[in-house]
């Protein structure tokens, strides 16, 4: 976080100091908090590819102006009010969110102005809209139609409309569930517990229906809220986006009430037609294909129907309609247990508050807890849904969601250069290479330079869309990768942990 942020401020020539906002998901930034000055706003892009963000920041009041500082033009702000639940989950939370579309350059950073308004009836907050239980909520953006319930604000259908002349459409439907964990049987002494998954029943108890709250449609998103009166503990907003390939799930839950213990999932149920089948990432590499009381390797004794098919799931896990072509992949900001136990569902494992112990070595029960009472946890999941011609994308998508891009914001001072890249301009673009490392070879925390003024550079590049989904290998010439000083001399192959040649 430092080296970026000193970075960003000695090549974008600030004369102020910028400060990264660590709490955006509480919707709280020191920096934004008093709102009587002009902010500028660097945002930096460590993806090898251009790139089109939503950058929302935490405010006082909704009256500025966005400006691209390198173009001097005007953009779209839109102000949205802070939902109920960040409130309750830091009582320091601003009133509300600004959003603005900016355009980030290859491995490089764009800046902007939240100018103050001097006339403050401009700035408006974005309305909650009426809606009519006969009809359903009907949002779309460039990519995606969905049909939510005018009731509880739940996705009803979901269209891809690139895919095919007049798209294609699926049933989706989204459920909270808890499973009651296992205190030890007359089968198994066993609890559930920190290392251990063993639910009481073979069934999850549904959480109840939601209720929509709030419908707020706006030019670059539209969010729909949604709370549970029987579980005033969780609360959720989806917001499609205009121009992105997936649909955000941004799920609150939490703290779990003590009565007894809950392991809380949400579960995605879809017409997709998957024979029993999902697929999991390999540590964000390879999909595995993962078949319902089924190993590959060996004969599965089925035990645990339910704890016996969950996976580990690192960034994402999809289900596959190989008859119509079709998939929905859910992309996770968090490693989590997946399963999907019928045709065209799957789950996650979002939160857990248990009660005893597994009896295996952490000598405590998973009961975690923050000032007096049980953790909040707030996530985000990503659904991307296509043909399965498109099933590729993921790996772009889930680039974005990994290498989010690193905010800074300033309040005093100037800027001198708005924008600058250090990949090099007309070098072979894929959205699909990776720079991994790119750092100086340090030595006795030196920087290594021969007597000729020569510097090393590790750099670690990785071809992320593997030969199984369509990949091919790409090209680079290192030394047109990078906006450098000084001449290229040469390289040297290393071991991936460049502790020998090749």
């Amino acid at each position: 976080e430092r080296v970026i942020t000193d970075g960003l401020k000695q090549k974008a020539v600030y004369t102020g100091k910028l400060q990264p906002c660590r709490l955006l998901n509480e919707s709280y930034c020191e920096v934004t908090r008093d709102g009587n000055r002009s902010l500028t706003v660097v945002v930096y892009n460590a993806r090898v590819s251009r790139r089109v963000e939503y950058i929302r920041l935490p405010l006082s009041h909704p009256h500025y102006h966005a400006i691209n500082l390198a173009t001097q033009q005007y953009l779209p702000l839109e102000f949205v009010r802070v939902s109920t639940a960040t409130q309750a989950l830091n009582p320091r939370a601003l009133p509300m969110e600004g959003v603005f579309r900016a355009e980030l350059p290859a491995m490089g950073f764009s800046s902007f102005q939240l100018r103050l308004a001097t006339n403050h009836r401009l700035g408006y907050l974005l309305r909650s809209v009426p809606v009519y239980y006969r009809e359903d909520i009907v949002v779309e953006s460039k990519v995606y139609k969905v049909h939510f319930d005018p009731r509880t604000g739940a996705m009803k259908t979901i269209t891809n409309k690139l895919a095919g002349l007049s798209g294609r459409t699926d049933k989706i439907t989204q459920r909270f569930m808890e499973y009651s964990s296992n205190t030890g049987d007359e089968v198994d002494r066993q609890p559930s517990g920190a290392y251990i998954f063993r639910p009481l029943n073979d069934k999850a108890d549904d959480l109840g229906d939601p209720t929509l709250t709030d419908y707020i449609p706006g030019e670059l998103f539209t969010e729909i809220w949604q709370s549970f009166s029987n579980c005033s503990w969780i609360t959720q907003v989806t917001r499609v986006y205009y121009e992105k390939f997936y649909i955000e799930v941004e799920w609150t839950v939490g703290p779990i009430p003590l009565d007894h213990g809950r392991e809380i999932i949400t579960r995605y149920e879809t017409s997709l037609e998957t024979n029993k089948t999902f697929y999991t990432d390999s540590n964000g590499r390879e999909m595995v294909e993962r078949v319902l009381n089924s190993q590959p390797t060996w004969d599965m004794n089925v035990t645990e129907p339910i704890a016996g098919n969950y996976y580990p799931v690192n960034t994402r896990a999809s289900l596959v309609d190989s008859k119509r072509g079709m998939q929905l992949t859910v992309l996770t900001d968090r490693s989590q247990g997946a399963a999907s136990l019928n045709n065209g569902q799957v789950e996650f494992m979002l939160h857990r508050r248990i009660l005893k112990d597994d009896y295996r070595g952490v000598a405590e029960a998973l009961n975690e807890t923050a000032n007096g009472k049980g953790l909040i946890v707030r996530g985000k999941h990503w659904l991307f849904y296509s043909d399965t011609n498109s099933y590729h994308m993921h790996r772009d998508i889930g680039l974005d969601m990994f290498y989010k891009p690193n905010v800074v914001v300033g309040n005093q001072g100037e800027l001198e250069v708005p924008t600058a890249t250090f990949y090099k301009t007309g070098a072979p673009a894929s959205k699909y290479l990776n720079v991994v490392t790119l750092q100086k070879i340090l030595a006795d925390n030196v920087t290594m330079a021969t007597a000729d003024n020569k510097t090393s550079l590790l750099v670690r590049l990785e071809n992320t869309l593997p030969n199984a989904e369509g990949g091919k290998p790409i090209t680079v010439k290192l030394d047109q990768l990078f906006n450098m000083r000084g001449v290229f001399a040469g390289f040297e192959e290393l071991a991936l942990a460049a502790d020998r040649s090749v």
